[in-house]
């Protein structure tokens, strides 16, 4: 039997033939990774069955739907499925459905996603929370993104999924767009806590945090608080650590120390630097890229000699 036979007719198949032969269809054009296929025989099951397909039906579907990069297909089969009494979503479903809901920027329907887990008595996996809380921290409102998400990693803890440096990094992303010092700090003390290290990604993501926070001040031209950089702390904890410090690290340092207390300081930072005041592994960081941020700090105070003179230097270099 082929598609074409079937989706003509010219055969009569009962309801049980018609599920049979397209599944067993459906399975073998997944196994050698033909999805467009999978799609059509499941939109033929779904004509002959007027909906009412099996659990293998809706699995080979929305698998094939997620290689085919069809995430609006995937949260709509997910949710007939969520909304099916006599299917069941398994933890492959669920993940599809939490990439797709990452992918197309919806964190509410994350957190839905979630909920409908807990209520059907499925524990989520930790990378089923670390997909939600991705999403959160990208896409709901910062303020509120970062109580939710602490609430996230709370769950985790509390249904015994250990939170991994996938969901603190995820988790993070939230404090930069709020700019939140606080619930950073508050996530380090939980990684420790947890027997987790910060690695060098982490460390460099904490630093947007004061980075972001150093641009508020400076848009606002807040002088009421005297904010002193804290990025040079980061990456003499990183070095305690034995944790060398990439040319980011140096970027974020001198962005902040340029918006905080002006180009001198940055200035004086990079000849720190440069010196060895952070070790000989932390000086081979010191690229183009660093000096061209040092280069901008002086050039947006007006600097212009100075910024040529730096720029001799790194080519220098």
């Amino acid at each position: 039997v082929n598609f074409e036979e079937m989706q003509n007719s010219k055969r009569s198949f009962t309801i049980t033939q018609a599920l049979y032969i397209c599944n067993k269809a459906m399975g073998s054009a997944s196994k050698i990774r033909e999805y467009q296929k999978v799609i059509k025989w499941f939109s033929l099951a779904n004509f002959f069955l007027k909906g009412k397909l099996s659990q293998f039906s809706y699995s080979c579907a929305i698998r094939a739907a997620h290689k085919l990069g069809d995430d609006e297909r995937v949260l709509i089969l997910t949710r007939k499925v969520r909304n099916d009494k006599s299917l069941e979503m398994d933890s492959a479903m669920y993940k599809y459905s939490l990439i797709s809901a990452l992918t197309l920027k919806r964190w509410i329907t994350s957190l839905e996603i979630i909920d409908d887990m807990k209520k059907k008595d499925l524990i989520p996996e930790s990378y089923h929370f670390t997909l939600a809380i991705d999403a959160v921290a990208k896409y709901a409102d910062p303020k509120d993104a970062v109580k939710i998400v602490d609430t996230l990693l709370e769950d985790m803890i509390i249904k015994n999924r250990r939170p991994n440096m996938l969901a603190y990094d995820a988790a993070l992303t939230a404090s930069i767009r709020a700019a939140d010092t606080k619930m950073a700090s508050h996530l380090i003390e939980k990684m420790k806590k947890n027997g987790i290290k910060p690695d060098i990604r982490f460390y460099n993501n904490l630093m947007k945090v004061y980075v972001s926070k150093a641009k508020i001040k400076n848009t606002i031209l807040d002088t009421s608080v005297n904010m002193e950089p804290k990025v040079p702390e980061i990456i003499k904890k990183m070095l305690s650590e034995n944790i060398v410090p990439d040319k980011y690290s140096f970027i974020f340092a001198i962005t902040e120390i340029g918006l905080l207390k002006g180009a001198a300081a940055a200035t004086k930072f990079l000849a720190d630097s440069a010196s060895g005041k952070f070790g000989e592994s932390s000086n081979s960081a010191l690229n183009i890229q660093v000096f061209n941020s040092v280069f901008e700090v002086l050039s947006r105070e007006g600097q212009v000699d100075q910024a040529v003179n730096l720029m001799r230097q790194a080519k220098a270099r």
